[in-house]
């Protein structure tokens, strides 16, 4: 294993209500689903310079450069447009961090993946559950001041949500 400290915007998405809204399908439609939704992910985040770390049930890891918030912002918000091809009204939840992170390969057995570890990506998902999106506030800082007027600071410490 071999790992660097890094400065990285971190990225998690997920749909709210997911196993509410899935408990009665077939599981061959849910693997569909998600299928569809992890494209979409993969997409949207890759399409402005961002990574998809990880897929965790109806979720993602991600990270983008620090030098790519207000890509990372425009991904989350266009994800909240997401529509299930199913036809379920399935809503995005997404939550934007900047840490300092290890990242690396990690490497067990055959297997070798990309990852990041660290206090930033723990507090990435201790950030509340969200049906918008939400960032903190050096992300919020870090977008272009003409951008920032959609967000709105939701509490202390500071968490800016999107406003439609």
């Amino acid at each position: 294993m071999t790992f660097r400290e890094a400065e990285l915007v971190l990225f998690t998405a997920d749909l709210a209500g997911y196993a509410r809204a899935t408990a009665h399908m077939p599981p061959l439609e849910v693997a569909e689903l998600l299928e569809g939704w992890y494209r979409e992910l993969d997409a949207v985040i890759g399409r402005r310079g961002g990574r998809v770390v990880k897929y965790m049930g109806d979720g993602c890891l991600a990270t983008f450069p620090t030098d790519r918030c207000l890509a990372a912002a425009e991904a989350a918000t266009q994800l909240l447009d997401h529509r299930s091809a199913t036809g379920l009204e399935i809503r995005v939840g997404v939550r934007i961090h900047l840490g300092i992170v290890a990242e690396g390969e990690v490497e067990v057995g055959a297997d070798r993946r990309y990852d990041v570890f660290g206090s930033a990506v723990n507090d990435l998902f201790r950030m509340g559950g969200a049906r918008s999106v939400l960032i903190i506030e050096p992300v919020y800082h870090r977008l272009p001041e003409d951008q920032r007027g959609s967000w709105h600071k939701h509490h202390v410490p500071a968490v800016y949500a999107w406003a439609r």
